[in-house]
């Protein structure tokens, strides 16, 4: 589009006699139809628009009201970014019915001779006393949270006698010792609980 303005017999001659390429209003001309284009091609980089305005005040193209409204539009903030938010899923599957049984935490007869310290070194006791539910079973790594059929969700922190590879053992506190004893031993559903992030 802008060979017949570049062309040889269209150069002009300046005042000192050097040639010239483009006459004034050739220049501008080009420099508006720039503008325009490019405008509606980087319609969404501010920094775009602020140089093209630069641009067209030093070749003294004068905007229009709809380029304007380009250049406007461009310094305006940038939309909100929804940033998607994680949510957690709980997943529960069946382990099938296994031995429960109770014990006593902290009674030396029930326990070995640190009755307070569970197998992963957390203070039994005391995670008791504060109102959580422990346990204990061989068959799942240390942290599993399972939840027994009529009594609850447990976090495995103890281990069992190893003869006992299919078994939960409920803790309770020494001072529980009845409602250890109403659990009693019995058969009972156990599922695996886990919580995963979704996003």
């Amino acid at each position: 589009m802008l060979g017949f303005l570049i062309s040889k017999k269209n150069m002009t001659k300046n005042s000192d006699g050097s040639s010239r390429l483009l006459t004034k209003s050739q220049s501008n001309f080009i420099a508006h139809v720039l503008f325009v284009v490019l405008s509606y091609q980087l319609t969404v980089s501010p920094a775009a628009a602020a140089a093209l305005d630069v641009v067209t005040k030093d070749q003294g193209v004068n905007t229009t009201s709809t380029e304007q409204f380009l250049i406007e539009k461009n310094n305006k903030p940038d939309e909100e970014i929804t940033i998607p938010v994680a949510k957690e899923k709980t997943i529960i599957k069946s382990l099938g019915v296994k031995g429960i049984s109770a014990y006593n935490v902290g009674d030396p007869y029930q326990t070995d001779a640190s009755p307070c310290t569970a197998a992963n070194g957390e203070n039994i006791c005391l995670a008791l006393d504060l109102g959580y539910k422990r346990c204990a079973a061989n068959f799942v790594p240390f942290g599993t949270i399972l939840e027994v059929s009529g009594y609850g969700q447990c976090m495995v922190t103890d281990r069992m006698n190893s003869r006992y590879q299919n078994h939960v053992d409920i803790a309770f506190k020494a001072t529980e010792k009845k409602e250890a004893l109403q659990l009693g031993r019995r058969k009972l559903e156990v599922k695996i609980v886990k919580k995963v992030t979704e996003i």
